[in-house]
């Protein structure tokens, strides 16, 4: 019983990613990326290029913040508590998933790359993003 309840903790606890983690994950998603490409990301430009819809969606996968249908702001609310109301966070977000929409995305990357950059087109995200990442 005590295993069972140890285990439980542990999976809790890994489940719940933090802005640190986010930052670590950037940085290994950025490693196969050419310099010039990596620059941009720093700067928070997005070009449609395979490569960054690749870094996107990558980064999205390991925090565990993008499912069938996308984005997930209940998780993504969890990483930035405290930093933005959940609301907030909903709103900006279900804006762009009712943008970009699975059925219209044959890839995950892509999918993954539009719903990102809208939702950095809000200035309160962008700019909480911006802060907690660099």
């Amino acid at each position: 019983m005590k295993l069972f309840l140890l285990l439980g903790f542990i999976v809790l606890a890994s489940a719940t990613r933090t802005v640190e983690d986010l930052r670590e994950l950037r940085r290994e998603c950025m490693e196969s990326l050419p310099e010039n490409l990596r620059l941009e990301l720093r700067e928070l430009k997005y070009s449609k290029d395979e490569k960054i819809m690749k870094y996107v969606h990558c980064v999205a996968e390991k925090m565990d913040i993008f499912g069938e249908d996308g984005f997930q702001p209940d998780k993504m609310s969890e990483i930035y508590k405290n930093k933005i109301s959940k609301e907030d966070l909903q709103a900006i977000a279900d804006r762009c998933l009712k943008l970009y929409k699975r059925k219209d995305y044959s890839k995950s990357e892509e999918l993954a790359y539009y719903q990102w950059t809208c939702m950095l087109e809000d200035d309160k995200f962008k700019q909480l993003f911006q802060k907690n990442t660099n």
